[in-house]
């Protein structure tokens, strides 16, 4: 291999620092987490706090911010919201190498999930974000409804019973 070819090779391939900045989202390992806490106490946690402490109990617990309403993980941060009983919201904003990563917008229940994807958001945009959008306030943002998702019961999973009628 030549010296050109040598260089040219290696000052392509992104090094080991600038991959380890490239967002990669975390949503259903999130979602997958949610769902758990629901299933376990019967309704979505405040905050990430409360799902830390009873689904993920990492031995070091991450840095929240925003009352527990926020974290970062993987190159993005993340922003939790109840929108309703039975109903959380999740952004998923890309931060570092930001133009590498999508803004997700996500409304989580036991049965579905709605998801929304778009560019990198400005700071700007980042900054007056409400908790829990429209699809009016997403489409402005530029974030597009993907397809559903229903959800599949977890394994082992008895659906209560109930009176019959």
């Amino acid at each position: 291999m030549s010296l050109i070819n040598y260089i040219q090779k290696y000052d392509a391939e992104p090094s080991q620092r600038e991959k380890a900045l490239i967002p990669r989202p975390a949503v259903d390992y999130i979602i997958k987490a949610l769902r758990t806490y629901h299933h376990q106490v019967g309704k979505f946690p405040e905050n990430f706090v409360e799902l830390e402490t009873r689904v993920w109990r990492h031995p070091h617990p991450p840095k929240f911010a925003d009352e527990g309403r926020g974290i970062s993980m993987h190159n993005y941060y993340y922003i939790y919201a109840l929108a309703e009983p039975g109903v959380c919201a999740l952004w998923a904003i890309p931060v570092n190498k930001r133009e590498e990563g999508s803004t997700f917008f996500l409304t989580i229940a036991p049965e579905w999930v709605r998801r929304w994807k778009g560019a990198p958001l400005s700071f700007d945009e980042i900054k007056r974000l409400p908790y829990v959008s429209t699809a009016a306030q997403l489409a402005v943002l530029g974030l597009t409804e993907l397809s559903a998702i229903q959800a599949q019961p977890p394994p082992n999973y008895r659906k209560p019973s109930g009176p019959s009628n």
